[in-house]
């Protein structure tokens, strides 16, 4: 499969074919929009994300039945683990879906990524969270309830990646139990031994190997998204559904810079 991505990205005329490539929010858009509705559903993204990961599978080589899922599936698992996770995020008006408007945040998200924003960000939050100063991050620690602190993290997130669903009021009791929320599902995703602390060096290694997989994945979708979403009507019947710009997303670790927290 990877090595298909070059050749169909020189049929398309991208990169170098002088067609410039669209931004990632745009292709994301192209791709998994299905019912053309101006909104990616998390069902429509579900269902092209599987319809990917079917033909993907259906590609291997012979006498290849025996390993695990190859690079490229892994992303596709992982983003169909995390779509939840990033709806719940991105998805700022309640309507379970994500407009053109609230997808642009992946494309910020990616540039933060791209710059050092988010590395120094994920750095800064794990280290106002680590109020004992001992190295880790505890589930006693992110179920603060210090307003003061918790200010303190939603005002380093604003200066980065200021996603209106972390923009909350930490003094209003619903909003400090959903930033709560968001802090707790970027926790359980950095976790790797499960045992309810996240280290410095766990965070940094999460960071790292998802920095590498989301600009991988975005360069991916970007190149081969008007192909995909030439394919993108065969949902769920092995159709070339989606692409890993969801699977990009796959790491977007909780809280945009939460994702890895620390590195």
């Amino acid at each position: 499969m990877a090595s298909l991505l070059p050749l169909l990205a020189t049929v398309l005329g991208q990169p170098g074919g002088g067609q410039p490539m669209q931004s990632l929010d745009a292709v994301i858009m192209q791709v998994f929009d299905k019912d053309h509705s101006g909104s990616v559903s998390l069902k429509e993204t579900d269902s092209t994300l599987t319809a990917l990961g079917g033909m993907v599978g259906g590609m291997r080589s012979p006498g290849d039945d025996g390993g695990g899922p190859n690079e490229i599936e892994g992303m596709i698992q992982s983003a169909k683990d995390f779509a939840p996770t990033l709806f719940n995020l991105l998805d700022s008006d309640g309507s379970k879906t994500l407009d053109k408007k609230e997808l642009l945040w992946v494309t910020k998200f990616q540039k933060a990524l791209q710059s050092g924003g988010l590395r120094n960000l994920t750095r800064d939050v794990f280290a106002a969270l680590d109020t004992d100063e001992d190295g880790s991050v505890t589930t006693a620690e992110i179920a603060t309830e210090d307003v003061a602190q918790l200010a303190a993290i939603v005002e380093l997130v604003q200066a980065v990646l200021p996603l209106p669903n972390l923009l909350v009021d930490p003094a209003h009791e619903a909003q400090r139990d959903g930033l709560r929320t968001h802090l707790a599902h970027a926790m359980k995703m950095l976790d790797a031994n499960s045992d309810g602390a996240v280290t410095k060096l766990e965070a940094g290694k999460a960071f790292k190997a998802f920095r590498v997989m989301f600009l991988k994945a975005a360069k991916n979708l970007r190149e081969m998204g008007p192909m995909l979403a030439m394919f993108g009507g065969m949902d769920g019947g092995g159709g070339m559904g989606g692409m890993g710009g969801m699977d990009g997303m796959g790491g977007m670790g909780g809280m945009g810079g939460m994702g890895g927290m620390g590195g």
